[in-house]
């Protein structure tokens, strides 16, 4: 991933890094021959030695005895030695101190490594990164300053007599963004609120602001007096006299050039400006926490990251937290989006966790981010860190900057100003520049200053007693909401509102309006109305009134009240507000509440009904009525006394009642207020009373066998359940009851007589026995007998047949089977005969059967024998054939022969004696061979029974000895996107995976011959989705080490996974010997030729051996691919609408990160852009009427459309 840092309006390009010397860039944005690493805590001893040497030499750096660094950590050591390590250093140096602190943080185990190789950087990352001590491996990335500025007169102008803005600055009035009279065509109003803000607090200098950025002048007439200087370190002694781990930084530090000299530039210098020039001094302008006049403004630190050099970014928080900074300051970002540095954040959270303190004016630290200058919502880092406050930049009217990155990400806006029309505009922001000057600027950068100074002023106001996190919420939770100037598409995308420095200071005062309020437990007099706590309240005054009464008043300290004189059916409103020792809040808005309505008797119960009538009972029910407490149910017989149930339920089941007689019902509601009217009477006759059953018939056995029967009769009506008995002629019944009218009886006694009988019950009485029945249970069988006439055929080397006549009363046979004198083997089976196909060779076989039934199993039959033929001998060999023939060497193969247990190969020169050679394998490779020597060879297969016949003698030719020519380089830097997975030709298959760019596969080698034709197969893998790959394929028929346009073999697009073919044919006029294939997949576009090093995707080598005796056509896979395209089959690069008048989509397919360029028709950029998305919304309101070229520039790969601005 690209990553740059950028200062959101700088003046120049520099390239720096942590050894302060000037370095080169890769395309993707990091410094070449440099990277940071940072050890795995389980390595920390390991570390404590490498920094006691880092102690006694500053900086590791090579010896004349070895060519890297060594730090006697094996791994490292071996990596080091790898790349040329020539250099190492700690990023976090060691600090004095503070050092313990820094080491509980883990900052000591970060280190920057120096390379004198040219390897690329995201080879050394991977390279470290595997190593088990290395937790953390990152590229180190570069930075640019860009920007404008217009420098005023730079000496101090004269003072008005009198100033109404409050301050005597003479060139307040240009400050539109401290306030806002309409000046420039400004809205009034549309600034901070600084003079309103001034009324509350100036400054405290104790307070101290760290500006990460270009270098403070120092010595300005505007700054000096609130510069903020080291107490106990004295200048330009060289030592580190307060023993912090720097030397002389009396006004901060020089990160960038590492050194206590301040490299002064423009941007630092207007950023210290904006947050504290001193204020009402009668020079120049107005800080936003300068100061009263009277020495009393924020202190300014300067961090100085910006130099002749950049760098030391991380090291810079450290620094600030642990000498007394409490707010860091940060108009810099990266360029592209997603982009971070470990170090960095590490550092941030340092600062965060670790600045200020008890003692100090905040606990903890407050980091402040500009949001970025590139007109997007992508997520730019580090402003986009959840733990730093993000500043959008807005204009002179209230409306967001055209520059200025949005989203949801960012916290808040302020003022950044806009340059209108020339580089002098004072509707940019105005403050202090080097040698006494001042002059304007735009951007996120100046928006930025705005918070941190209204930050300074918070923390000014409460030293001692505030925290960071209650400061962000002061500047966050009290802004001018600006949504509603701004177009929709930035709502709510610039974060809470535009910063308000009076609001901020003095949210205290009062406390906020109650929210949440809510009733419950509404009854017809009473209900409890309840709210949020307000944090700063101390009492609560509570109205309620009748709706369109007057308003009764409570005060309360709870936050809750129960109102208890309400009326019945009554609406009543309510409100609430919060009183503390300031005052009193707003009421709420007003709420409202209905109470119920007063009860009434109950209505007369409805759908009375009698259901479930039996001769003795019934259930009478009825429908529910709303309001009832409980029902009176009465019944009677007819003509008889009512009796009544009470009861809650709205159904009751009467039991004990008299057979067919005729009962009469009526119920009623009641609840408090009285009693409905009876419902209509209602009647209900009970049924007939049951009899005893009828005496059952048709009682029979059935299912007889030697041990058991079923009894069965037919069902009888009224009857419940059934008793059966049975009993042995002449012994005692037994007693089954059931409910069914069959029933099986087991484990009888064989050959005998049993009598039974039956009588039918319900809850009446039981009916008479029936008749006595009998039945004879049947004679038990017996175990089967033995099979007679066992005997085997079809004998063969490996298989015979075992039969048998049938047995009569068998269910199965269990047949055992073992070589003589081993253990049996059984074979269970329902026929009479069994094939044994697993048998042996020239073996004798014992085998046995017997007979099995349910009552057990029978004797064994005697044992016999068999013996079983010999192996058979194997035929000749069939498809003997050479391949893989070179100078020196020839590979021999031949089919698989049935029954063959090893092969005799012979081979010798023509008119030479037979070398003899045995192979279990059906291959054999020759490894002794003369050049250019014509070979004779035969084969024959050999078992235990025998040999065939050698194959018919066949003959080869070896090539002569020849070297493969040198081949130029071509590779791909990365593989972000896809990577060659597949390729295959003739006798060669090679799946292979993601190899960074290049894979030299040229031990692989594939045999064709002239004049021949092949399919050539080749496939890629996607790491996330599809994209448009353009493929070619060299192959060197010449064998002169160059690829030739004759000798391009395959050339056009895919956007598939799938497999892809080509038909090549290899000329007639090749020259015989090894060569070299190329296989190229890049991303996109075609590669120039066969000799180019791209951004994206990744190149194969192969050996291809063309001889004479190669196979005329072979193909490892049958499968045939599709063919390539050659236009691209997917569009990538999109815009729409076009012609546009204000916003465009770029539509870039499957986008990870890509740079768009926006250049007028004369090829200047206007607009450069990083783009994270596939559908990217533009906003290109401002550009003139005319046409452009809008670039898509991914790596090496451009792709231009036009667009036409309406």
């Amino acid at each position: 991933m690209k990553k740059f840092f950028t200062l959101f309006l700088c003046l120049t390009f520099i390239l720096g890094n942590g050894y302060s010397q000037k370095r080169d860039v890769n395309s993707e944005g990091k410094y070449k021959g440099i990277i940071r690493i940072k050890f795995s805590p389980k390595a920390r001893q390991k570390v404590e030695a490498l920094n006691q040497m880092l102690l006694e030499k500053k900086q590791l750096k090579v010896t004349a005895q070895e060519a890297f660094v060594r730090t006697n950590i094996p791994n490292i050591d071996r990596v080091n030695q790898q790349f040329s390590a020539n250099k190492m250093r700690r990023v976090f140096r060691d600090a004095g101190k503070f050092e313990a602190k820094h080491r509980q943080y883990g900052l000591h185990l970060w280190y920057e490594v120096e390379f004198s190789s040219a390897t690329p950087v995201s080879q050394l990352i991977q390279s470290y990164q595997n190593l088990a001590e290395i937790s953390i491996a990152e590229g180190i990335n570069a930075t640019q300053m860009i920007g404008k500025t217009h420098a005023t007169e730079g000496k101090p102008l004269a003072a008005p007599a009198s100033l109404p803005s409050g301050t005597n600055d003479p060139l307040f009035p240009d400050q539109w963004h401290y306030n806002n009279t309409g000046q420039n065509n400004g809205t009034p109003g549309a600034d901070i609120s600084l003079l309103d803000a001034w009324q509350v607090e100036t400054g405290n200098p104790n307070v101290i602001v760290a500006i990460e950025d270009g270098g403070i002048d120092y010595t300005h007439e505007d700054l000096a007096a609130n510069m903020w200087t080291n107490p106990n370190e004295i200048a330009g002694n060289g030592i580190d006299d307060d023993n912090n781990g720097y030397v002389d930084d009396i006004y901060g530090y020089n990160f960038a050039d590492d050194t206590g000299n301040l490299f002064i530039a423009d941007h630092g210098t207007h950023v210290a400006g904006t947050v504290a020039a001193v204020t009402n001094n009668g020079i120049g302008v107005s800080g936003v926490a300068g100061g009263s006049g009277n020495n009393d403004g924020v202190r300014l630190m300067s961090c100085n990251v910006f130099g002749s050099t950049n760098g030391g970014f991380a090291e810079a928080y450290t620094y600030a937290a642990d000498n007394g900074a409490v707010i860091s300051q940060n108009s810099w970002g990266y360029t592209y989006p997603f982009s971070y540095d470990q170090a960095v954040l590490d550092g941030i959270d340092y600062f965060i966790a670790n600045a200020g303190g008890p003692n100090a004016p905040m606990n903890g630290g407050l980091v402040v981010f500009a949001a970025g200058n590139s007109k997007s919502q992508s997520r730019y880092y580090p402003a986009y860190y959840q733990n730093v406050i993000a500043v959008a930049a807005t204009n002179k009217n209230d409306v967001k900057s055209y520059y200025s990155n949005y989203g949801t990400w960012v916290d808040i806006s302020a003022p950044g100003g806009e340059l209108e029309n020339t580089n002098e505009d004072p509707t940019a922001i105005h403050s202090t520049l080097p040698n006494n000057s001042y002059g304007v600027m735009q951007g996120t950068s100046m928006a930025c200053p705005h918070v941190s100074g209204v930050a300074a002023l918070i923390v000014s106001k409460y030293a001692g007693n505030i925290t960071a996190d209650e400061v962000r919420a002061k500047l966050v939770d009290n802004t001018d909401p600006i949504d509603n100037l701004n177009s929709f598409f930035y709502a709510g995308k610039l974060g809470s509102g535009r910063l308000n420095a009076y609001k901020a200071l003095t949210d205290d005062n009062l406390p906020a309006v109650p929210s949440g309020l809510t009733t419950t437990n509404v009854t017809q007099t009473s209900f409890t109305i309840s709210w949020n706590a307000v944090g700063s309240a101390t009492s609560y005054d509570l109205q309620v009134r009748e709706q369109g009464g007057s308003w009764q008043t409570v005060n309360t300290t709870a936050i809750t009240y129960d109102y208890s004189i309400a009326s019945a059916e009554t609406t009543y409103e309510f409100r609430v507000r919060a009183n503390n020792d300031a005052g009193s809040s707003g009421y709420s808005a007003i709420s409202s509440v209905s109470t119920q309505a007063a009860p009434t008797a109950p209505n007369t119960p409805s759908n009375l009904i009698a259901s479930n009538i039996t001769y003795n009972s019934f259930t009478i029910s009825w429908d529910a009525v709303s309001n009832a407490n409980d029902y009176d149910l009465d019944l009677r017989p007819v003509g008889g006394s009512w009796t009544t149930v009470n009861l809650t339920s709205n159904t009751y089941n009467y039991t004990g009642l008299n057979a067919e007689t005729t009962y009469e019902f009526k119920v009623r509601a009641n609840n408090t207020v009285g009693s409905s009217s009876y419902s209509a009477t209602a009647s209900a006759t009970t049924l007939v009373a049951p009899t005893a059953p009828a005496t059952p018939v048709n009682l029979t056995a059935s299912n007889i066998t030697y041990n058991s029967f079923t009894i069965s009769w037919d069902a009888v009506s009224n009857a419940d359940d059934y008793d059966l008995d049975l009993r042995p002629t002449g012994g005692s019944w037994t007693t089954v009851n059931l409910t069914n009218n069959t029933y099986n009886y087991t484990s009888l006694n064989a050959e005998t007589t049993y009598e039974f009988r039956v009588r039918a019950n319900n809850t009446v009485g039981s009916s008479n026995y029936t008749a006595i029945a009998s039945a004879t249970t049947l004679v038990a069988p017996a175990v089967p007998g033995i099979p007679t006439n066992v005997m085997a055929s079809n004998i063969t080397y490996n298989s015979f047949t075992i039969s048998w006549d049938t047995v009569s009363d068998a269910d199965d046979y269990d047949l055992d089977i073992r070589e003589s004198g081993g253990s049996w083997t059984s074979f269970n089976t329902s026929t009479t005969s069994y094939n044994y196909n697993n048998a042996t060779a020239s073996t004798t076989y014992e085998f046995r059967v017997r007979a099995n039934n349910n009552v057990g199993s029978g004797n064994y039959s005697a044992i016999g024998t068999l013996s079983t033929d010999p192996i058979p001998v194997p035929a000749i060999p069939t498809g003997l054939s050479a391949s893989n023939i070179t100078s020196s060497s020839f590979s021999l193969s031949w089919d698989s022969m049935e029954f063959a247990e090893s092969y005799d190969v012979q081979i010798h020169k023509l008119g030479g004696s037979w070398e003899f050679f045995s192979s279990s394998a059906t291959t054999f490779d020759y490894n002794n061979a003369l050049a250019e020597t014509t070979y004779e060879y035969q084969v024959r297969a050999n078992n235990s029974s025998g040999n065939s016949d050698y194959t018919a003698v066949q003959s080869l030719t070896t090539l002569t000895v020849a070297t493969t020519p040198d081949y130029c380089q071509s590779y791909g830097k990365a593989t972000r996107y896809e990577y060659i997975d597949l390729v295959e030709l003739a006798d060669m298959s090679n799946p292979s995976g993601d190899d960074g760019g290049y894979g030299d596969y040229t031990g692989l080698t594939a045999n064709i011959s002239p004049g021949s034709n092949y399919n050539l197969n080749f496939s890629a893998a996607y790491k996330s989705r599809t994209y448009v790959i353009h493929w070619k394929i060299y192959i060197d028929f010449d064998r002169n080490g160059n690829f030739t346009n004759s000798e391009l073999l395959v050339s056009g697009y895919s956007a598939s996974s799938g497999i892809s073919s080509a038909n090549i044919s290899v000329p007639a006029n090749a020259v015989i010997g090894q060569t070299r294939m190329r296989v190229i997949l890049k991303h996109r576009r075609a590669a120039n030729n066969a000799c180019q090093i791209f951004s994206q995707g990744e190149v194969e080598d192969y050996t291809i051996n063309i001889s004479n005796s190669a196979p005329a056509v072979a193909v490892k896979s049958a499968f045939f691919g599709s063919p390539l395209s050659q236009t691209p089959p997917i569009e990538e690069f999109k815009l729409y609408p076009n012609p546009v008048k204000d916003f465009v989509t770029l539509y870039i397919q499957g986008n990870i990160q890509s740079k768009v360029r926006i250049s007028s028709i004369t090829g200047k950029t206007i607009r450069l852009l990083t783009l994270d998305q596939e559908d990217n919304t533009i906003d290109v309101s401002d550009l003139p009427t005319g046409m452009y070229f809008i670039s898509l520039e991914d790596g090496d790969e451009i792709i231009t459309k036009k667009l036409i601005k309406l």
